[in-house]
């Protein structure tokens, strides 16, 4: 008999707890797994995907907002229905909304994700976790800094934990074209060098640092390209920011994409400067695509990038290293060579969506074995 999972998300737009949702039912054996998702607020364009590889994907079209009782009732419904050996949730609303329904109807096995350190969390977010994790059989972490972190802040037991780091979906990764096909597709040459970054435009995510940067790289890389690939509320302030400097013209703001494997492949070198991360897929992407990258030496970054072997890590919120080490591998051509194909091997040795997969498929066949397999 099939092991039933229900996966609840807020929504299934592009992000990386999304994209790490649809890795893994591309990649879970079906003829063990019986898997459907609920969206609480939208779809998107995750869920078409979802919805293309034959899985069930029901939308409440709710708002996510705490003590929503009605989204509550809701979700209580669908369990009830559905009767899921394992609800699977991810990220604080997900997780406090399907944790809450299921005081009313007992799923036989909750697990809960959490994906960063949030630092930003309310006091009495933090309560709800600890009083709710009463109630959960595990919690994933995609990293060993967010195990640490989560523990502490919410006073919960280690054993409650289960850290499996993130995959790369390697298929879609995997592209035909050649760097120089891609630049052309996209409006660039040869002699340009492209920097790139992707992630939500939200403060926590330090792109004004690369931007400033950039300021810093004017005139010393004579055709630098900066790709800025992402949506959010800080894209007004970052846009104005580069005009402010000057450097607009070395900065393209491409908003939300999904030919993001395409866009990886035209870049020479991959930067992340954020401020706060838990273990970023975007990162173990462009490592696989095979580029260099300098990365904010945060959260669970050094457990993926060791400094000077397969790139480079710098202080967060420091403009000047970013500026430095982004000039080193512009005068550095075999450097760049040696970092991108150590960083490939490295993440096809453990972070394929194979290695995630075996992993989860492990947990689910743990907690029902305990009680004699699915119901």
């Amino acid at each position: 008999m099939k092991i039933k999972v229900l996966f609840l998300f807020v929504h299934l737009d592009y992000g990386g707890a999304e994209v790490g949702l649809l890795t893994t039912l591309k990649n879970i054996d079906k003829s063990r797994f019986d898997c459907s998702v609920v969206s609480i607020e939208k779809k998107g364009r995750i869920a078409e995907e979802i919805e293309k590889l034959g899985f069930k994907v029901t939308c409440l079209d709710s708002k996510a907002r705490l003590f929503n009782i009605s989204l509550i009732r809701k979700i209580a419904l669908i369990l009830e229905k559905e009767k899921p050996d394992i609800l699977h949730t991810s990220l604080f609303y997900a997780n406090f909304f399907g944790r809450a329904a299921s005081l009313f109807c007992n799923p036989r096995f909750i697990v809960t994700e959490e994906r960063s350190m949030y630092t930003e969390k309310k006091f009495y977010h933090v309560i709800l976790d600890r009083i709710l994790a009463g109630f959960t059989d595990r919690i994933i972490v995609c990293s060993r800094s967010v195990l640490d972190f989560t523990r502490k802040q919410e006073g919960i037991a280690e054993d409650k934990f289960y850290l499996i780091y993130n995959a790369v979906d390697a298929e879609r990764f995997n592209i035909p074209g050649t760097k120089e096909a891609l630049r052309k597709k996209y409006g660039f040459s040869g002699e340009d060098f492209i920097v790139g970054t992707v992630g939500s435009l939200i403060p926590k995510k330090g792109h004004r640092f690369l931007i400033e940067a950039v300021k810093g790289l004017d005139g010393q890389i004579p055709r630098l390209k900066t790709l800025i690939i992402g949506e959010g509320e800080s894209r007004a302030e970052l846009t104005a920011l580069a005009r402010s400097l000057g450097i607009e013209n070395k900065v393209v703001f491409l908003g939300a994409r999904f030919d993001i494997p395409g866009l990886m492949k035209a870049m020479d070198v991959f930067v992340l400067p954020s401020l706060q991360e838990g273990f970023p897929r975007t990162l173990i992407e462009a490592m696989y695509t095979g580029l260099p990258v300098v990365a904010s030496d945060i959260s669970g970054i050094p457990e993926i990038v060791r400094e000077g072997e397969d790139g480079f890590l710098v202080p967060p919120g420091d403009p000047e290293a970013l500026k430095n080490r982004i000039l080193e591998l512009y005068n550095d051509k075999p450097l760049r060579g040696d970092f991108a194909a150590r960083s490939r091997k490295k993440i096809e040795s453990a972070y394929l969506p194979k290695d995630y997969v075996q992993s989860l498929e492990g947990l689910y066949r743990e907690l029902t074995e305990r009680r004699g397999g699915p119901q």
